[in-house]
């Protein structure tokens, strides 16, 4: 259930309650010519992110950027949007030599709304920064949270033209011999990630409903919980139960209250991180999402939340030795940006502290090293 969407419309709201921003932000070192679509990422750069930092329109498409985080200096890596709006990327992640990306891209204004944005259509890309190439992987209708593994294999989600629930999908790093590992219509298999050894995924899996008290049909939302199966699509061992009540009586846009979401593996691979949204009045009805951690030997072990915040919506971990990275949103502060703890929640950094500014920030991934 990526939220690339919602990041966009909570931006929205939180300008009608920011104050003056006191961070003076990182620093963007932006050296698109127009000669080239897509530029190196930098040796010393931690992390991959999208954002509008090139305009100063929250409807601006994002681009892709890297970012070194102990000197909170900024790299734009694609330039697609140089002379004018003409592709939005979200969730990109790095191949193991960091020469290459698979990303979430729409370059046509498929929503009709007259710009290309968060609401348009993308298909997965697998784009070369040294060659400033870019290839799509057709076929699907929508797709969700490509990721790179260090073993150079791309998961994904997707679902076909036509259908309602999405597939777990493996693919070779050019984007060929694609194998669909779950192969169901009766649920949704969502939000794939790589452990760190490359021999396993965990994903969301779960079914749609139309909530308590609404004509059937009208309505649908998700409920689900986390599973863990191997690379190739076996032994699939559910590890984080769905925490609501399964008749969906509360829902937050098309979550239901209790869901377990973007889950990834903790260093070591024992572990997996997730959000969950735990109530459903905050941040004008997106909801309170915290972020967790478990044990991938489930079902329910070791769940332990470790942001515990009472109104924050927290979304979209990634973990690695540095700590855990995600995406938080919070009206009541306000507060906008990319956060930083270390692996047991405690020490938490604000990166990047956007919570006065005017373009549209996503969300964030580690770069390997």
């Amino acid at each position: 259930m990526k939220k690339h969407y919602k990041i966009l419309l909570l931006l929205c709201v939180l300008f009608l309650f920011s104050a003056c921003a006191q961070d003076p932000g990182p620093t963007v070192i932006d050296l698109c010519d127009g000669e080239r679509e897509f530029l190196d990422i930098p040796g010393d750069a931690d992390i991959l992110f999208t954002a509008g930092m090139y305009g100063d329109d929250l409807n601006d498409p994002a681009e892709i950027y890297a970012m070194d985080v102990d000197s909170r200096t900024v790299y734009r890596i694609s330039c697609s949007n140089y002379s004018g709006p003409s592709c939005f990327y979200a969730g990109p992640h790095a191949s193991p030599d960091r020469k290459r990306i698979v990303v979430m891209r729409g370059c046509a204004d498929t929503s009709g709304d007259g710009m290309v944005n968060f609401r348009d259509r993308t298909s997965v890309w697998v784009i070369d920064v040294r060659q400033d190439t870019a290839v799509e992987v057709t076929g699907f209708n929508s797709v969700n949270s490509p990721e790179w593994s260090l073993q150079d294999r791309i998961v994904f989600a997707a679902n076909l033209p036509g259908a309602l629930n999405t597939d777990i999908y493996v693919m070779d790093s050019d984007g060929t011999n694609i194998i669909n590992l779950t192969d169901s219509s009766d649920f949704f298999e969502n939000d794939p990630g790589w452990s760190h050894d490359g021999q396993r995924i965990v994903y969301n899996k779960g079914a749609f409903t139309t909530p308590a008290g609404m004509d059937e049909g009208t309505f649908i939302a998700a409920l689900g919980d986390l599973w863990v199966m191997n690379a190739d699509g076996t032994d699939k061992t559910k590890v984080v139960s769905f925490g609501g009540n399964e008749a969906c009586e509360e829902y937050s846009d098309n979550f239901c209250k209790g869901l377990p979401a973007d889950p990834a593996f903790l260093p070591g691979d024992e572990g997996i991180v997730f959000e969950q949204l735990l109530s459903v009045e905050e941040n004008q009805g997106s909801g309170c999402w915290n972020i967790f951690s478990a044990s991938r030997e489930g079902p329910d072990r070791n769940i332990t939340n470790l942001t515990d915040h009472p109104t924050a919506y927290q979304v979209i971990p990634h973990a690695s030795e540095r700590g855990i990275i995600f995406h938080e949103t919070d009206t009541a502060r306000p507060f906008y940006g990319l956060v930083l703890t270390d692996l047991d929640g405690t020490g938490r950094t604000e990166i990047i502290d956007n919570s006065n500014w005017s373009y549209y920030l996503g969300s964030a991934a580690w770069l390997p090293k």
